[in-house]
């Protein structure tokens, strides 16, 4: 084909080669599947309680870099709030420690496994309207909502800059239950694997919208 006159001239070195279609066919016994090893599912010895399983996935020394990344980003808020009295984001009233952490974790499991018809109802005092659980003896309403809004378990000073910036902040939880997992859990050779909606409220540009799934707002996974 004559070349465009109208087009520039550029490097051939960026352009995909214009070669002619070949004429031989590979031969099929070259190709090597891969050898993968036979292996049944298999659940190893678990920890004899369900805290104990819960604490194996958020340990202690996980807790303890949650509550570093999250004192900095309430120091950083103070100092920003002092400067700025009309700053919309307020700090968190006061630190936080370990046991509180765990309480506030415990009850965000509970709020997304027992529906009430609003937040509120999970600290109601109502006979009538009282969860089976109330939370208000392990934390009260306002300070759920105060760590609610400023909760991170990413160190916002170091982002891996190797991947997108909202994977970037799940990265090392995700590897730390993947690792776990991998303890207790012997994953069969053949498994099938059925996509999902992991639910997802929060502000996100990758949140999908599917109303015929039973969750039907959150993260195609």
């Amino acid at each position: 084909m004559p070349k465009d006159p109208a087009k520039p001239e550029v490097d051939g070195g960026t352009l995909e080669p214009d070669l002619p279609p070949s004429t031989q066919s590979a031969d099929p016994l070259t190709f090597q599947p891969i050898d993968l090893p036979e292996r049944d599912f298999q659940v190893n010895n678990l920890p004899e309680t369900p805290v104990d399983l819960f604490e194996a996935f958020f340990p202690p020394s996980l807790i303890a870099k949650w509550l570093d990344y999250i004192e900095n980003d309430r120091f950083k808020a103070l100092e920003a709030f002092e400067n700025d009295k009309n700053d919309p984001k307020k700090p968190l009233s006061h630190s936080t420690s370990q046991p509180e952490i765990y309480c506030f974790l415990a009850s965000l499991i509970y709020i997304g496994l027992h529906k009430e018809n609003d937040l509120e109802g999970y600290w109601s005092l109502q006979s009538d309207l009282r969860p089976k659980h109330t939370l208000s003896l392990y934390i009260s309403r306002n300070r759920f909502l105060d760590l609610y809004r400023h909760f991170t378990f990413w160190d916002l000073n170091n982002e891996d800059k190797g991947l997108p910036r909202l994977f970037s902040k799940v990265s090392k939880v995700s590897e730390s239950i993947k690792s776990t997992s991998k303890r207790f859990i012997v994953i069969p050779l053949r498994i099938t694997i059925d996509e999902s909606i992991i639910g997802f409220t929060g502000r996100s540009k990758i949140t999908t919208l599917v109303k015929n799934k039973p969750t039907p707002l959150g993260f195609k996974a």
